[in-house]
């Protein structure tokens, strides 16, 4: 493994930064490694903004509710102006979210839900989940049998994933880099995105 003074060298990932047909994928550390992980999170994560939650969950003016963010607590609350706020920031949000790659939004017939992925190390993730319906779903009178039937969907969807992430974690400590897939021109972009952040380019 490579140490806190070696992971941040550019030469090691001069594989990835090559043209996608010919670039490997990022090496196992900088899943893995500590001070990547602090680094990853105050150049990526904490500049961004993140998924808070629906503003619709909030309607009234005083109406609040509480999440602990990248390891900070927050207190989301709309205010007597109808503003949402995130204290102590006090930054105003006409919605409570700007999607980074670590929030999936899905939406299907009659219902739409995301999962939101929060880092809390480098081998520890958290995930939150939620569910929104249309008016015309939750008015009918069997809404709670059509519910449950989502959430019994979705609920196997996230322990599939959950299982299949938990797999690639371990298999990380002793993986080579791998190809990008013509599929995964995205993935190669995001990397090298990444790379440009906490390599400082």
């Amino acid at each position: 493994m490579h140490t806190a003074t070696d992971i941040f060298d550019p030469a090691l990932y001069a594989a990835t930064r090559l043209p996608r047909e010919q670039a490997e994928t990022l090496p196992y550390p900088v899943y893995t490694d500590q001070a990547w992980f602090e680094r990853e999170m105050e150049t990526v994560f904490r500049p961004a903004w993140h998924f808070a939650g629906l503003a619709s969950s909030i309607p009234d003016s005083g109406d609040f509710r509480t999440l602990r963010l990248l390891d900070e607590p927050l207190l989301i609350v709309r205010g007597d102006d109808q503003q949402v706020r995130g204290v102590p920031q006090l930054l105003p949000s006409p919605r409570l979210a700007l999607p980074l790659p670590l929030l999936d939004l899905q939406s299907g017939r009659g219902v739409m839900w995301w999962i939101h992925k929060i880092p809390d190390s480098p081998t520890r993730t958290r995930v939150r989940v939620g569910y929104c319906f249309p008016a015309s779903t939750i008015e009918r009178p069997d809404f709670d049998e059509v519910s449950e039937r989502y959430f019994q969907r979705l609920d196997q969807v996230i322990e599939e994933d959950d299982w299949i992430t938990e797999h690639q974690q371990q298999g990380l400590h002793r993986s080579a880099p791998g190809s990008y897939l013509p599929e995964e021109h995205v993935v190669h972009r995001l990397d090298n995105w990444i790379l440009d952040q906490v390599l400082g380019a």
